[in-house]
């Protein structure tokens, strides 16, 4: 008989809703650890200057469009793991308007 090993890892994919729209508000968690999104190219937020989230504060949608977002999370005792080229699915498309479904 031999001895097989199967690698478990964590990894940070995110589950976007189907449906966001200017109005809407938005908050991020983590049952997994400490976590950071990173949206990339503008922020849909009524702060523009909100392009990093590490808390579960509540978010409102300001701005139509669509906007990468990359997710990363630090399970206790390990270190941080997420969106990178060869993770690509630890990250994905969010669309804020009508007929922009997640990607």
């Amino acid at each position: 008989m031999a001895e097989r090993e199967i690698k478990i890892k964590l990894v940070a994919i995110p589950v976007i809703p189907k449906e966001m729209n200017v109005g809407d508000t938005l908050t991020f968690s983590s049952p997994h650890g400490k976590f950071r999104v990173v949206i990339e190219h503008g922020s849909p937020f009524a702060d523009p200057a909100v392009i990093e989230i590490n808390d579960g504060r509540e978010l409102a949608l300001k701005k139509e469009g669509t906007f990468f977002c990359k997710c990363f999370v630090k399970p206790p005792g390990m270190s941080e793991i997420g969106w990178s080229k060869n993770d690509p699915e630890s990250g994905g498309f969010c669309g804020v308007g009508p007929g922009r479904p997640p990607l």
